[in-house]
């Protein structure tokens, strides 16, 4: 992954989607965290890496708490029983639908009670990225996450991703798409196109991730959180931009991506 594989995909974006303003609107809101604060953050972000189903089923959700004032002091305060997880699981959304999901309530719960106990000013200070970002200090916090409860690897990077950490989280769409690219990615994918990292690689896939977005922002002004912004809507899509290119079923004859191993073996 560099700066020309990434200019490529932000071209095909911009050439390609109805409107080129919602682009750089997605570019533009990626630097800010989608919740309001580091509490809010470890308490609902982990919905959409725990629970594997698509952002449109958990954003509107975690507005749905927002909006009824369902914070860490509020979900706290609920028991684990049949009742207290049934006070945000029988919830009506705005479509009519209800919250539903008990066992991701029930995490909600357990992951606000030890929160509120470790405390909040604690949390800030803990999950705070220093100055001279190492593996050592991310694996720490991935370690610290994963005992909140709900929280897995995958959800603690991308809780760490929110809070500008320059990671990223090494989901379906991300392993797929590197693993075809090759070349430097080759080692973490040693048997070609791949969903997954393996956790012994994790480190080594986090620090060269982290490299070459340095050289990325040098040449683009783009962070790590837009860079893996760009490579979603490529591989997944958004409502509004240019339909994705390099999904299940790669477009290559499309793509003008460079330097990538499987668009040249298919072409």
């Amino acid at each position: 992954m560099n700066k020309e594989q990434i200019l490529a995909i932000h071209e095909y974006l911009r050439e390609n989607s109805p409107g080129v303003d919602l682009l750089e609107k997605y570019l533009h809101d990626a630097k800010r965290p989608f919740c309001d604060s580091v509490e809010e953050t470890v308490l609902y972000i982990p919905l959409y890496s725990a629970f594997p189903r698509s952002a449109s089923v958990w954003t509107p959700r975690i507005e749905w708490l927002r909006n009824n004032n369902w914070g860490v002091k509020e979900i706290a305060a609920l028991d684990l029983s049949e009742s207290g997880v049934e006070k945000i699981a029988s919830g009506v959304m705005s479509d009519g639908s209800s919250f539903g999901s008990p066992k991701a309530v029930k995490y909600l719960i357990v992951r606000a009670k030890r929160i509120s106990s470790y405390g909040v000013a604690n949390l800030e200070r803990e999950l705070e990225m220093p100055e001279n970002w190492t593996f050592q200090s991310v694996r720490k916090r991935i370690n610290f996450l994963c005992d909140l409860g709900g929280i897995g690897e995958k959800a603690a990077l991308h809780i760490l991703m929110e809070l500008r950490w320059d990671v990223v989280k090494p989901d379906m769409h991300i392993c797929r798409f590197l693993s075809r690219l090759g070349g430097d990615w080759s080692r973490f994918f040693p048997e070609g196109e791949a969903e997954e990292v393996a956790s012994h690689l994790l480190s080594e896939f986090l620090e060269t991730w982290h490299k070459k977005c340095i050289d990325i922002r040098q040449a683009t002004g783009w962070e790590s959180r837009q860079v893996d912004m760009l490579i979603m809507f490529f591989t997944q899509g958004e409502e509004g931009l240019a339909p994705p290119l390099c999904t299940k079923n790669p477009e290559c004859a499309r793509c003008r991506v460079p330097n990538c191993k499987y668009g040249e073996s298919a072409t």
